[in-house]
């Protein structure tokens, strides 16, 4: 009789430790989402995806056993470098308009080399162990919105990439940068072109190379086409690097790189990096994510 008595006891703590650790799990709920929206932070090296949110769409969350919410909000941007909005936060009913200003990002871009400005945090402290929140934009501008709780984990994700060699160019140069070597690529008749089967991400690293001591700052650009259809233009500001020198390459000074990366979708992508203007040399470096190279093994 004692031992059942035991055997009873156990099973009863064992039953209410997990109706009591049921209770304390923390979570947010996404009861009503729009299209997801990754952009890459270089500084980060992160992948990081948002909600993309048109005019008047909205989202709508339930939060359990949650304190408080960090909400991070940004613009994709067309033309302006500086704007204004604002979006709707309801929480229980309760209504709360936020407004806010922005620029552009030098740090993040979109995968197709969007214009994304930079961050604004809010920080939204809730009551009670459940609360329903919908998240509204009441600009003409896309939005775009993180969602943090306190006790939920970040589920940014930061990308291993490995060197990838194009299969038409003109000729390579050696970087050395803290004693590493690092083999850049110089367009052919304006031209790179690369040959990748998707899903995958590139990684493009440009460089300009300054001819002489005087000039330490340079806008350049260069076109990115996959299956002769133009993807985007890219627009840089180059200034010259304090770590960057050539092995083997006199009286020439890398800038700084750019990076952009850019997404491309399941197939075969036919991809040519077009330099078109004059007077001025850029080289180039290419990564893709290491889990493309072994889907491709596979």
């Amino acid at each position: 009789m004692r031992n059942k008595f035991i055997v009873v006891l156990i099973l009863s703590i064992l039953i209410f430790n997990s109706v009591l650790a049921k209770s304390n799990i923390s979570e947010i709920k996404y009861m009503k989402t729009t299209k997801e929206f990754s952009i890459y932070n270089s500084k980060a090296s992160k992948i990081i995806k948002y909600f993309l949110i048109l005019p008047e769409e909205e989202i709508k969350i339930r939060t359990v056993n949650i304190d408080s919410l960090r909400i991070y909000s940004r613009l994709i941007f067309e033309e302006n470098d500086k704007l204004n909005y604002k979006y709707l936060i309801i929480i229980n009913n309760e209504e709360r308009i936020i407004k806010k200003s922005t620029r552009v990002s030098t740090l993040s871009k979109g995968l197709h080399s969007e214009k994304i400005s930079s961050f604004n945090k809010y920080l939204c402290k809730l009551d009670g162990n459940t609360n329903d929140i919908i998240i509204k934009n009441l600009s003409i501008q896309k939005l775009l919105i993180k969602i943090r709780g306190n006790t939920i984990k970040s589920k940014d994700t930061q990308i291993e990439f490995v060197a990838f060699s194009p299969q038409f160019y003109q000729d390579d140069k050696v970087l050395i940068i803290d004693e590493k070597e690092y083999t850049y690529y110089t367009p052919k008749s304006g031209e790179i072109k690369l040959i990748l089967e998707g899903p995958v991400l590139l990684k493009i690293i440009s460089r300009l190379v300054f001819g002489n001591h005087i000039t330490k700052k340079y806008n350049y650009r260069f076109e990115l086409y996959d299956n002769a259809e133009l993807i985007t233009t890219f627009q840089e500001e180059a200034n010259k690097s304090a770590k960057a020198i050539f092995a083997d390459y006199q009286n020439r000074t890398p800038s700084k790189g750019d990076v952009n990366i850019i997404k491309f979708s399941e197939g075969l992508h036919n991809i040519i990096i077009k330099d078109s203007d004059q007077n001025r040399e850029l080289i180039f470096k290419f990564y893709i994510n290491k889990s493309a190279v072994k889907l491709e093994e596979e």
